[in-house]
């Protein structure tokens, strides 16, 4: 099984091990969802059916992959969110209540060392 795999095995419950069941059709919220490792995890929630929120640094980051996955797939809901500086307390504060839809955060933002 792939790290891609792995990750998203984890939105069915495929073992014994509790875990919540999560449906195709559920919002999930990528944070850094421009970045090498968050582009594979939503390339792989958009192909099983799940709505994706991403959130990015800026409208350039995030065009580029968005035209991408509306190419991909083109009925598929994704939106991208603005969130400039991820070391801020409530960074996310306004996209969770912008999108009460959601129902998993995976966390995948890094901080810029630029």
């Amino acid at each position: 099984m792939g790290f891609l795999d792995s990750i998203l095995s984890k939105f069915q419950n495929n073992s014994t091990t509790p875990t919540p069941t999560h449906k195709p059709g559920e919002a999930v919220l990528v944070t850094g969802a421009n970045g090498f490792i968050a582009g594979h995890i939503v390339d792989g929630l958009l192909a099983k059916g799940y709505e994706v929120i991403g959130t990015v640094r800026s409208t350039a980051k995030s065009d580029p992959f968005e035209k991408l996955f509306k190419e991909k797939y083109p009925n598929a809901k994704l939106t991208y969110e603005i969130v400039t500086d991820i070391t801020k307390t409530g960074a996310f504060d306004e996209v969770l209540k912008k999108h009460p839809e959601i129902k998993v955060v995976l966390h995948c933002a890094a901080r810029n060392l630029e």
